[in-house]
């Protein structure tokens, strides 16, 4: 994958098939989205996470430190930022089924609306603005004549 697409120009989706520390474990990776200027500069701005202090994985499993003892947690100031929840598969795959008929240029503009790489990463506060976002962009459909 880093040699035929360039880990610079794209982002890739690992989905994970087996369970921790189980070594039959297998990956899938596939290039998920082209990295833009806008994108990169937000990767950019991004601070690093110090892993090894972090003490669950993200499965929500324990990660035991070398030699059994569990790490200590992040201090406050190193921790991450919250992050907020984000809309359910179900939900995502609506939201794209409504995008898909539309020109490309409104899923491009939704995205950079909501500061969101993927339909999925949409905050589940964000919701409703969404929906009106997409209902506001919608093409009225023709009346069938004959429904009464």
């Amino acid at each position: 994958m880093k040699d035929k697409y360039g880990l610079e120009k794209w982002t890739f989706e690992v989905k994970r098939r087996g369970k921790k520390g189980d070594p039959k474990t297998k990956y899938s990776i596939l290039p998920d989205a082209q990295i833009d200027d806008a994108m990169r500069a937000r990767i950019a701005a991004v601070g690093l996470h110090d892993l090894a202090s972090i003490g669950a994985s993200a499965d929500g499993e324990d990660s035991p430190a070398p030699g059994g003892a569990a790490p200590a947690p992040p201090p406050a100031a190193a921790a991450a930022p919250a992050t907020a929840p984000t809309i359910d598969e179900n939900t995502a795959r609506q939201l794209v089924d409504r995008l898909r008929p539309m020109p490309r240029e409104v899923a491009h503009a939704f995205l950079a609306e909501f500061k969101v790489a993927r339909i999925r990463d949409l905050p589940s506060a964000e919701l409703p603005r969404a929906l009106r976002f997409i209902e506001a962009r919608q093409q009225p459909q023709e009346r069938d004549p004959f429904e009464l």
